[in-house]
Order: C-alpha cells, then sequence, then structure tokens
C-alpha cells in the first residue's frame, strides 16, 4: 500500500524485543528469567535481534522462530482468546497473528483490508500518531490524545458486518534519527502539538528524511459489533421517518440482524389503534409487520374464524399486560391460534414481540422473528430492552406525523379549521368513516355542520377611499406613460413625412384628455391595449430602421416596470401602503386572539380586501365541554372596542411613513340575537343559517358606505370608531365601555348619537361615533408589533 501522506521512513526490527528480554533476564521473576534466557539464546542464533528486516525477507521468516519470539509479548493463555497480531511500524499488514485472529478473520470478506474510503483517513491518523510518537521520545512531550478507530468487515457465512476496534501497543518500537536533534524552543513544540496533522509545518521543523521508525507494533481488536451497532440503531431511529420510510425500515431490519448475528432474522412494527382492550380483533392499522393486515383479513373473510380467534395470541397477550412476549418454538406453543398459525406458514418457528409503551400507553408492538427453532429466546431480551425505548419515542412520532396527515385531509376537505371548532369537523369526518365502512366501502355523503344559537360580532378596518385613490393612481401612471411615449415619438427622424405618427399622437393626446376628469371601468384596459399594440409597435420598429434614437427609445422602456412592461409607480405606492396597513392590522388583530381565546375559546375568521374585515361566534355549541354564560360575550365585546383603538393608533403611527399616505375607517356591528351558522362545502366557509339570520348578513355587506340620515356625510370616518346597532339594549351595554376607555385615554370625551338612512332592505339603524385618541401619551401608549416596525422598514 502507497504512502500518500505519511511518509517516514520505517522498518521491521526485534532491536527493542531484545531490550526488553535482556531487562525481563535482569529484574524479572524466576519464570521470567528463564524465558528470557531462553528466548535469548535460542532465537538470537538466527541473528533475528540484530538486523532490520526487509520487506521482501519477511515471508521467509522462520514461523516456529516467531513462535519462540512472540511468547514473550503474548500470554499463551491469550492465545486463543485475544485477536492480536504483530503489524510492521504504521502498516496495517500483519506479521504474525494469534490463533483467535485466524479464527475470526478467516471468514472476514478480502481478509484484514481497509476500505477504500477510510484509506485517506488512516494515513492522516498514522501520521498523527507518528508525531505524537516523535513528541514523546525525542522531546519528552506528553500529548493527551483520545481516539482509536472502529473498522467494518463483511462476514462470508452471513453477509453481515462485524465491527472492531483497533487498539495499538508501540513499546517494542523507537524513533531514530538520521543525523542531529533539532533544537526546538517551547513555543515550536507547543506549535507543532497543536498541528499534528499539518505537513507543513512538521516538514519545516523535522524534516521527515531526518527521521526513522524501527520495531514493530502490537494491534489488537476488540469486537465492538454489538456496542457499535445499538449505537447506530439509536442514532437511525431519531430520524423522522425512521420506523414509516421503506428505505429506513430495511436499514433497521440489517442491523438488528448484525446485533443479533442472524442473516434471516425478521423484523416488524405493528401500530394498533383504539384502547388496548379491543386489540387485534380491532384490524388494526399495521406499518410493516410480519403478518400482514391482509393476512388477518383474509383469514377472518374466509369465515373459517371470527374475530374472536385472535383473543390469546401473543399480540393480544403482550397488549394486556405490557409484557415482552418470546416463544423459542411455534410448533410446541400450545392452543395456537390463527396469527401463530399465520406465522408458521410464513416460516416463522421463533418469535418475540415486544410492546412500544410511550408515557405509560402502549401504541403497538415491535416483532421479531426466525425459522430456526431456539434462534429466540429469555436471552434475546437483552439487548432489546435498551432500544425499545427508542423505538417507542419513534413509534410516537410516526404516529403523530399519520395524525398530521389526518388532520391535512381534513383541513383539505373543509378549510382551514379554526381550532375551537376542530373538534366538530374530526368529529364529522369520524362518521363519515364509520358509514363508509359500514356501507361496504361506498362512500356517503358527510353531515351538515351547524352550530345553533351563537352570538355574532363582526368588525372592520377600511382604507378611507380605496377606490378613488387606486382610480387616481391609475390615471397618474397612464398619463404619465402616455405623455412619456408621445414625446418620443415627436423625435423620430423624418416625421414631417410620416403622418401616420401625428395620427398616433392625436389619438395620445385624447386619451390624456380623456383620463384627466376621470376613470370610467373599462379605459384603462383600452388605453394599455392601443399603447401595446400600436404604440410600442411603432417604437420598436422606427428603433430597428435606425430613425429613433437608442437614447430615446430607452428613456420609453426604461421607465417601465421590468416585470409588468407599464409605468407603475403611483400604483406600487398605493398597493405597497394598501398592503402595509392591511398587514399591519391583520397581524396585530392575530396577536390578540391568542390571549382572548384563552378567556373563553370562540370561531374566528378574518379576510383582507381593501381592508381587513373579521368574524367572531361565541356560545356553548362553539365550545360544549365548557358552562358558557354572558360574560363572557360582554368581555369580547369590550376586548373588540379595546382592540379596534388601539388598530386606530397604529394605522395613524403607520400613516406618515408610507409612500402614498392613507387613512383608516373602524367599524363594530352589534347584534344582540343570537343566530345560527352552517359551513359551506362550496365556499369552504361559514355563512348564517335560515332566513331570520340572513338580515344580519346583508346589515355586514351594506353599512360601510352608509350615510347619517338626511345628510351626505358618512358613517366611517378616519380615526373614529363607529359601532352600528340596532336596539337601545346594546347602546348602554357599549356606553359603558365607551367610558372606561375614556378614563384609560385610549378615547377621546364626547360620544356622538346617530341614526342612519334606510339601506337597501334594512332600516332602523343607529350608531354611536367617538374619537380614538390618536397623539399617545406615555400611559395610553401601546406596544408596537415587530411587524409594525419591520414595515415601517421596508416602506
Amino acid at each position: 500500500m502507497g504512502n500518500v501522506f505519511f511518509d517516514y521512513k520505517a522498518s521491521l526490527s526485534f532491536r527493542c524485543l531484545k531490550e526488553y528480554l535482556h531487562n525481563k533476564k535482569k529484574e524479572g521473576n524466576k519464570s521470567e528469567v528463564i524465558v528470557a534466557d531462553y528466548i535469548l539464546r535460542e532465537a538470537g542464533k538466527s541473528g533475528i535481534f540484530e538486523k532490520k528486516i526487509e520487506d521482501k525477507d519477511i515471508v521467509s521468516l522462520d514461523k516456529e522462530l516467531l513462535d519462540m519470539v512472540f511468547s514473550a509479548v503474548f500470554s499463551p493463555v491469550a492465545l486463543e482468546k485475544d485477536i492480536s497480531a504483530i503489524v510492521h511500524p504504521f502498516r496495517m499488514e500483519p506479521i504474525y497473528t494469534t490463533p483467535a485472529w485466524k479464527k475470526n478473520f478467516s471468514n472476514i470478506t478480502n481478509g484484514f483490508c481497509i476500505a477504500h474510503e477510510d484509506m485517506g483517513k488512516m494515513e492522516k491518523n498514522k501520521f498523527l500518531y507518528a508525531n505524537i510518537f516523535i513528541l514523546e521520545n525525542l522531546y519528552g512531550l506528553k500529548v493527551d490524545f483520545f481516539g482509536s478507530k472502529v473498522f467494518q468487515f463483511k462476514e462470508k457465512s452471513t453477509g453481515l458486518n462485524r465491527y472492531f476496534k483497533a487498539n495499538y501497543d508501540s513499546r517494542f518500537m523507537n524513533v531514530v534519527l538520521k543525523g542531529d536533534k533539532p533544537a526546538l524552543s517551547p513555543e515550536e513544540l507547543t506549535l507543532l502539538s497543536e498541528n499534528l496533522t499539518e505537513k507543513e509545518i512538521w516538514d519545516k521543523y523535522l524534516p521527515h528524511g531526518l527521521v526513522e521508525f524501527q520495531g514493530f507494533m502490537m494491534l489488537s481488536l476488540v469486537d465492538v459489533t454489538q456496542n457499535e451497532v445499538l449505537s447506530s440503531l439509536k442514532f437511525d431511529l431519531l430520524k423522522k421517518d425512521a420506523i414509516i420510510s421503506r428505505e429506513h425500515f430495511q436499514r433497521l431490519e440489517t442491523k438488528l440482524r448484525e446485533l443479533y448475528s442472524q442473516p434471516d432474522l425478521r423484523f416488524g412494527i405493528v401500530s394498533y389503534s383504539g384502547s388496548q382492550v379491543e386489540q387485534v380483533t380491532m384490524m388494526p392499522q399495521i406499518w410493516n409487520s410480519i403478518v400482514s393486515e391482509e393476512d388477518i383479513k383474509g383469514v377472518v373473510c374466509t369465515g373459517d374464524v371470527d374475530e374472536s380467534a385472535f383473543d390469546g395470541c401473543i399480540y393480544h397477550l403482550m397488549m394486556s399486560h405490557n409484557e415482552v412476549q418470546v416463544v423459542p418454538d411455534l410448533t410446541k406453543y400450545e392452543k395456537p391460534s390463527p396469527v401463530e398459525e399465520l406465522l408458521l406458514k410464513k416460516g416463522i418457528k421463533s418469535v418475540m414481540v415486544a410492546p412500544l409503551i410511550y408515557d405509560g400507553v402502549c401504541l403497538g408492538g415491535l416483532e421479531l422473528g426466525s425459522p430456526h427453532v431456539g434462534a429466540l429466546s429469555a436471552t434475546s431480551m437483552i439487548y432489546l430492552k435498551e432500544i425499545l425505548p427508542v423505538f417507542s419515542l419513534a413509534a410516537k412520532r410516526s404516529l403523530e406525523e399519520l395524525d398530521n396527515k389526518v388532520q391535512a385531509v381534513i383541513k383539505e376537505e373543509y378549510t382551514a379549521i379554526h381550532p375551537a371548532v376542530e373538534w366538530r369537523f374530526a368529529q364529522a369526518a369520524l362518521n363519515k368513516i364509520n358509514k363508509d365502512r359500514v356501507n361496504g366501502g361506498r362512500l356517503t355523503e358527510g353531515e351538515k355542520i351547524v352550530f345553533d344559537e351563537v352570538h355574532p360580532l363582526y368588525g372592520q378596518t377600511d382604507v378611507r377611499g380605496s377606490s378613488t385613490e387606486r382610480n387616481k393612481a391609475i390615471q397618474a401612471d397612464l398619463t404619465e406613460q402616455l405623455t412619456l411615449a408621445r414625446n418620443v415619438l415627436n423625435t423620430i427622424d423624418g416625421k414631417e413625412n410620416l403622418n401616420l405618427i401625428d395620427e398616433v399622437i392625436f389619438r395620445i393626446d385624447e386619451c390624456i384628455a380623456s383620463i384627466s376628469t376621470g376613470m370610467g371601468s373599462g379605459d384603462e384596459l383600452t388605453i394599455l391595449q392601443f399603447i401595446s399594440n400600436e404604440v410600442e409597435d411603432l417604437l420598436n420598429h422606427f428603433r430597428v430602421s435606425g430613425q429613433l434614437s437608442v437614447e430615446n427609445y430607452n428613456r420609453y422602456f426604461n421607465a417601465l416596470d421590468p416585470k409588468l412592461g407599464l409605468v407603475y409607480k403611483k400604483r406600487k405606492a398605493f398597493e405597497d401602503s394598501l398592503t402595509a396597513i392591511n398587514d399591519a392590522v391583520s397581524q396585530y388583530i392575530e396577536e390578540q386572539q391568542v390571549d382572548i381565546q384563552k378567556a373563553f375559546p370562540h370561531y374566528f375568521e378574518k379576510y383582507k380586501t381593501d381592508g381587513v374585515e373579521y368574524n367572531i361566534y361565541i356560545g356553548d355549541t362553539i365550545v360544549p365541554d365548557r358552562k358558557y354564560n354572558d360574560v363572557y360575550l360582554q368581555n369580547l365585546r369590550l376586548w373588540q372596542l379595546k382592540m379596534t383603538a388601539e388598530i386606530a393608533q397604529l394605522a395613524n403611527q403607520l400613516k406618515p411613513n408610507l409612500p402614498l399616505p392613507l387613512s383608516a375607517t373602524h367599524l363594530i356591528l352589534v347584534n344582540n340575537a343570537p343566530i345560527s351558522i352552517r359551513f359551506r362545502e362550496d365556499e369552504k366557509q361559514f355563512d348564517v343559517d335560515g332566513a331570520y339570520n340572513i338580515r344580519y348578513e346583508i346589515v355586514k355587506k351594506r353599512i360601510d358606505k352608509a350615510h347619517i340620515k338626511n345628510t351626505e356625510e358618512r358613517l366611517t370616518q378616519p380615526d373614529m370608531i363607529a359601532i352600528v346597532y340596532t336596539h337601545d339594549s346594546e347602546a348602554n351595554e357599549f356606553i359603558r365601555y365607551i367610558r372606561f376607555l375614556q378614563k384609560q385615554g385610549l378615547l377621546e370625551e364626547g360620544i356622538e348619537f346617530l341614526e342612519l338612512e334606510s339601506l337597501q332592505g334594512v332600516s332602523g339603524l343607529k350608531a354611536l361615533r367617538v374619537k380614538v385618541k390618536v397623539q399617545k401619551d406615555v400611559e395610553t401608549a401601546i406596544n408596537t408589533p415587530k411587524v409594525i416596525n419591520k414595515l415601517l422598514e421596508e416602506v
């Protein structure tokens, strides 16, 4: 094996062993003296202690001579047990091995070889060990190093991997200098000790040609297969899909075979749904079981047995007692159930099943099966108990993943369900599954989801005059683009001979004039088509013909938005401002919802248009496991009013930092009478149910445009909160809340009592209106959410 990284010279020698034997002869006990004297005298006759042994001479060394020499370092008692070898300094090829080595590696594929991917790492490690040896033996500098190499081998007979930890003994090796020892300062020695694998640094202070290693090394291997496999199993089981992924599952099975040294061991995981008493008879959901779900169903469907026949099987006993069940010989199992008979049909003659328990709950079982009688017994549980907790954790995680998939299906079938009512959708889904099963798998219609007697709350924050501002932005952008196009067309060479250009300029002026007083519903599309199909075609043509300069051509097209292909300055300012307000309000409402849900859970939904609207429904049908009281409704209304005042403050705070300063209006609708809501599957949302309740929905859609009776004044005004109601009792309740918030400094003093004009299909509406104290002082200031700060930075 050529050394790519390690290039120190090393030679095989037994001089260090000779010194060791002389010391034993002088200082050893009587038996050590006799052995040392004999080896020195008899082996010394061959001259083996005096010379360096070249590579070509190694194979010619007499085995009996080596047996005699190495009897000094290998205990006769340990020869049959220790997996040891004598190796050339910093090489891996054995020169002499113990019987235990030969016994173990006679069954190893390719003998004792290093995998190709490990060769570079091994060369680097050899260089590291050599440098540590140099520092310690030449300079007396002890370097603490903790590390060992684990080798992986494949057995020929089983095809399974085995793992051995390598330990080196360098007592019979020394380092020889081919010249004067370099004088190194303490700083230089520290530098070398801190850079043990940096070859350039070592070559600078200690050239490799100056050093030669002489002697031999003792290599001992310890079988760590079980420790390595157990550690690897634990690591694999921490992966998200450890027992769901087919690939990962097969890897687990291979490692369990290595752990038990059984190449035909079968591994399975079975997950049970339902309570423990339901067990096998509930037809469990099986992930990767030795006995598949189809096998069990096949037995039941034949009519030969009923589901009660599974009572008393090994799985049933495991789940009932939460204990490992081991059957060394299935052929002699007393009173076998159809499960044991199925296992025998599949060639399993020895089986062990262990419960997977997490937080005191049995989630399922782990299965091990073998085609050999007695392959699994009570002693097989020793390794299994160490990894069962990790298997249980993996099973728990997998069940949660499956539950998440079920939730995803529910939400795909219905909507992004609010947590407060998710229980009802899950109940409906389970009922449908049961109906489908009763009907032989035929799909049945899902049940209607209705919540009766719930109290509605509605709120809205809208951008004032958004339609007008949007039209003004469109008008400004179109005017700028048309003007720019006209100016560029006027620069075309030879224009005086092209009446068509004058005609197009005339039409451009007409477009500018037509939108100067306002935008019609189809004006934007008509003008953009005119620009794209006629004006820009002319510009492209005259640029190619050379009659339009590059400068003027680019002056037009560089002014366009690269993605949209049109002037998009005022519209972008409007859209960015509108988005900033909507995002800020929406995020703030979400933040506040987290806390108010704790008082009493309720259904909440919001959606964004040119503002933010939200619906809230509260009542005992929403949360049937808690006692509802109107105090929670009153608390929610006070929270709604306080939050709306804070939203007004946030919108006002955001306004001066927007590209286009937009104002926001705020509205609350009060409705004392409870209503019913039904989930509309076609629209994937809740809506009012019943003719009586439709009036509430009509009011919601029309009040934002309502005027004060006998005036042209809109109800909703910037920095003010409008509270629409029908009955005086509703007004009296909110008057209390307003006075409370005025005292707290959120609202200005004074309340307006207003009557509203009749809306289409709705009359008799009244309103309270109160001004928000937007100029906050220290005592009334609210914490600005992070989203506001982020939006301000972006704007």
